[in-house]
């Protein structure tokens, strides 16, 4: 939380009668593309209680998380994240946009979502994650 990468307003969590059972953080991130750099932000973690699973607690942080980013001016996010999960909220493959890590990773696990129509246009390059992931 004391990272410049911490985004206050992007560490959303879900309550159940007082109680927490879900939680999603996004994260600032940099896509370097040659000498150029452009924000982004990456989505990790998405927690949810088990008990409180498959009750769409996710989803409605997904969506609540993507309207704030929105509203902040973010234009895209990044993830690593389940191939069947994921692309129900806008995410395909990162390489779909030119977009790599460093990362050895299946290429369909590593997904880009635009928040806004071409927020990742012209923009191809390696995600550089912020240090406190520590890759």
């Amino acid at each position: 939380r004391r990272s410049a990468a911490f985004v206050p307003e992007l560490s959303l969590v879900a309550e159940v009668a007082g109680e927490i059972v879900g939680h999603i953080l996004f994260t600032r991130g940099v896509i370097q593309v040659e000498t150029q750099e452009y924000e982004t932000l990456v989505l990790a973690p998405l927690a949810v209680v088990p008990d409180y699973q498959g009750k769409g607690i996710g989803r409605r942080l997904i969506e609540a998380g993507h309207r704030v980013a929105r509203e902040i001016g973010f234009k895209s996010v990044l993830l690593v994240g389940h191939p069947l999960y994921y692309p129900r909220f806008g995410y395909r493959p990162a390489e779909t946009f030119g977009i790599i890590t460093d990362l050895e990773l299946p290429a369909d696990v590593f997904m880009a979502c635009e928040l806004m129509k071409g927020g990742l246009d012209g923009v191809r390059g390696r995600l550089e994650h912020a240090p406190e992931f520590n890759l």
